[in-house]
């Protein structure tokens, strides 16, 4: 990606980061998530962004799913076979290397922070040394307490300390304050003007804690709370005697109150979180039983792979659980979605493994139709021809790309033979009776529309393959169209059968009336010989 030379322009640039919900990215394709992530690595801290990039991330990652097995399904369409698809994303490409580049930035940020407190650690540390070298000068009191005032300045303008040192550095600190305090008493002036200064200030953060309590955020009012702590512990000296204890316990009485709300807060979010977290075992439970038995044909298979995707989705999208509390949750989605497409998996090879025998078994049928169409023993070649009809129709559908020339090939051959075969009993015609050309025609008549019944399933099972009943998809329109083609060239051959079956009926009879008539006449002659 092209970030260079763009740090220059941040400051140029209106940037605030939004208000972070768990659907604040939803709406987003995965072009724009790119444009997003890009954004914030240009103008935001990258300490200030992990919340961000995790959802954007998820998102992301979701889209381009979705995106996938779109892809995959217009090609499976196509009678392309899954282990032959390859999916190519350029946003992908470009999310990679923008995440990447976060990644390198948080860890160098992590780095610098390791190294920033460590030197805020010998900075606080050498700053507790000046004050203690102050109460031994010999300058004027106003020059000294003049340094007093700017250690403690620069004691506050330094950042934090690693946490494991942070309690010792600010006894020992405080300690010196107090000594110093102490070294002060020697100029009351000084002394009281500090401690007035002091105390004006420690009211104003009592009066703001015991305004936090009737906030309505909670959280941020706690937060704040933390902040007064760590103001007056840091910041602020003490105050006189007489002042000491008293602003001390409205302090610590509202800081009482505040932490007697938390517990009702986290007791009320542990109640939610629990919630939520049944929630996602309930959504885990639909997903394994969904997934405990994989769909036998590829319609079947892609819909119950939206069903698990949309179902892996709303487990996701419940938000708020602390990550170790679900852990395990999450190990055994991803590994039950692993095991259902693993399954799914092997069902199209081994539907590939099967095309392949169909494909075999049907070249085999055509090899000994071209063995057999040229034989002039009919009586015995015609049982043959039908024995391998009816075979061609067990063997069952293969991708329409190569069963519409196998298809070709096999009806050529046996049209080639049955013509022969109808061309030779023209020859006897005319010692045929009418009765007996009748049932001649009769029987071209069922090959024919057998012939016809199985290009219709043939078509059918072509629409199979696709997993889709959108008839604009000009595929699927030109299957249905041939379908509605050879069904009525059905029903014109069974309304010739039908006329047939009316001329067969009306033979036999006159056939038998004739033959009814015969006999009375041969009797009286009998007789009359006699």
């Amino acid at each position: 990606m092209e970030n260079q030379d763009q740090s220059a322009e941040k400051s140029t640039l209106a940037f605030e980061l939004i208000e972070l919900k768990p659907d604040s990215y939803n709406h987003l394709e995965p072009d724009n998530l790119v444009g997003e992530l890009q954004r914030l690595l240009i103008n935001a801290p990258v300490e200030k962004i992990g919340k961000h990039v995790s959802q954007i991330k998820r998102v992301f990652d979701t889209k381009l799913k979705e995106l996938k097995e779109k892809e995959k399904e217009a090609f499976l369409a196509n009678d392309g076979n899954e282990i032959d698809f390859h999916f190519q994303s350029k946003s992908a490409k470009d999310f990679q290397e923008l995440y990447r580049e976060y990644r390198q930035k948080k860890e160098a940020f992590r780095i610098n922070f390791e190294r920033q407190i460590q030197q805020n650690l010998q900075t606080k540390q050498e700053i507790i040394e000046e004050i203690k070298s102050l109460i031994s000068t010999e300058e004027n009191i106003n020059t000294t307490f003049s340094q007093f005032r700017d250690l403690q300045a620069k004691w506050r303008e330094t950042g934090p300390v690693p946490k494991t040192e942070n309690d010792n550095l600010w006894a020992n600190y405080h300690h010196h304050i107090e000594r110093f305090y102490d070294f002060l008493d020697l100029n009351r002036e000084f002394r009281d003007k500090d401690f007035k200064h002091n105390y004006d200030e420690k009211i104003k953060i009592v009066e703001r804690a015991e305004a936090l309590i009737n906030e309505d955020d909670f959280q941020q009012a706690y937060n704040e709370l933390q902040q007064l702590h760590r103001i007056w512990k840091e910041e602020l000296g003490p105050v006189s005697k007489e002042h000491r204890a008293g602003i001390w316990e409205r302090f610590s009485n509202a800081t009482k109150v505040m932490h007697d709300k938390r517990q009702e807060f986290q007791k009320k979010r542990d109640e939610e979180i629990q919630t939520r977290l049944t929630q996602k075992k309930e959504i885990l439970a639909d997903f394994k039983r969904e997934a405990a038995t994989i769909a036998n044909s590829h319609q079947g298979i892609q819909a119950q792979f939206k069903k698990l995707v949309a179902i892996r989705e709303s487990f996701y999208q419940i938000e708020g659980v602390p990550y170790s509390l679900q852990k395990s949750l999450i190990a055994e989605l991803k590994k039950q979605f692993g095991q259902f497409s693993k399954a799914k998996n092997d069902f199209y090879k081994n539907q590939k493994k099967e095309q392949k025998n169909r494909i075999t078994q049907k070249k085999e049928l055509i090899a000994k139709a071209e063995s057999l169409k040229d034989s002039d023993n009919f009586d015995e070649t015609t049982p043959l021809f039908i024995a391998l009809q009816k075979d061609w129709k067990a063997i069952g559908p293969v991708p329409r790309k190569i069963g519409d020339p196998l298809w070709k090939a096999f009806k050529a051959t046996c049209n080639y033979y049955f013509d022969r075969l109808h061309g030779n009993t023209k020859v006897s015609k005319q010692k045929q009776s009418p009765l007996d050309k009748v049932f001649n025609e009769r029987s071209h008549l069922k090959k024919q529309m057998e012939e016809v019944m199985a290009e219709i399933r043939q078509l059918e099972n072509n629409l199979e393959f696709f997993n889709s009943d959108d008839t604009s998809n000009p595929l699927i329109a030109s299957v249905l169209k041939n379908i509605d083609k050879k069904k009525l060239e059905l029903d014109k051959l069974q309304e010739q059968l039908k006329k047939l079956n009316v001329e067969r009926n009306k033979l036999q009879k006159e056939q038998e009336e004739a033959a009814a008539a015969e006999e009375p006449i041969e009797a009286e002659e009998e007789k009359s010989e006699d």
